[in-house]
């Protein structure tokens, strides 16, 4: 509620106690001050260079941020072995010691840092190849087309993951590349390497066919399967028959 304040009084008594010495006594009776307002454009240029003189401050406070870590009696040692090096004084054996000690205390800082930076930095790489490896490859292989249970996906991938490699090139959209066994790229494509051969790995994995019994990968699957041999190379064929032998 605003408060008014009459330009002469005979006593303080009505006046809030706030604002009583917004008036000055002459004789017996009491006349309010005269109140001085800044001009908006005054006002505005003031404000800009108290803004101005804090974004300074920050910026000079920001240059003694490393030195947040030491206490009074380490930085007034480090203030003291500081003016001694610019004097050329020769620093005794303790001097020396607790000057590597402050060097090390900094440097074990910055380390910290770095590691904790780097650890961060894997673990966006690891969230950005779940995004372009693991997502896509979970939804190919859990398509309808391919038949794998959603739920079978993740104890698979423990044991297939290392079969997929995520190949980046730069100014081209990175793609997805079957490996073999020994960590060669093959021509397979994801989607053929669920159906032509892991589900005949693990069928328990898959949706039955009609055909098929209970936890048996589709027939035609097989038929498909003997169908493309013919296009792998004689050494992946072999490294092919020896997996699945492997596997029975």
């Amino acid at each position: 509620m605003p408060i008014k304040l009459s330009g002469t009084v005979e006593t303080l008594d009505n006046v809030p106690e706030s604002y009583r010495d917004r008036y000055e006594q002459q004789g017996d009776k009491y006349y309010l001050k005269e109140i001085e307002f800044d001009d908006p454009a005054e006002f505005r240029s003031k404000l800009q260079k108290k803004e101005k003189l804090l974004t300074e401050t920050n910026a000079k406070l920001g240059r003694y941020s490393k030195l947040q870590e030491l206490d009074d009696d380490e930085l007034d040692n480090l203030l003291e072995l500081r003016e001694m090096k610019k004097q050329g004084k020769p620093l005794t054996t303790d001097e020396k010691a607790e000057l590597e000690r402050l060097h090390k205390k900094q440097a074990d800082k910055l380390a910290a840092e770095l590691n904790a930076e780097r650890e961060a930095r894997k673990a966006d790489q690891a969230q950005l190849k779940r995004f372009k490896l693991t997502d896509p490859i979970r939804a190919i292989a859990t398509s309808e087309k391919v038949g794998m249970f959603p739920e079978d996906f993740d104890l698979a991938w423990a044991e297939i993951g290392s079969r997929f490699q995520l190949v980046e090139e730069e100014g081209r959209k990175s793609k997805i590349v079957v490996l073999d066994e020994d960590g060669d790229e093959t021509d397979i494509k994801v989607e053929d390497f669920f159906i032509k051969l892991y589900s005949q790995q693990r069928p328990k994995f898959f949706k039955a066919s009609d055909s098929g019994g209970s936890g048996a990968a589709p027939n035609h699957r097989s038929k498909v399967l003997d169908r493309d041999l013919s296009n792998l190379s004689a050494v992946e064929r072999m490294k092919l028959a020896r997996r699945m032998g492997n596997n029975t």
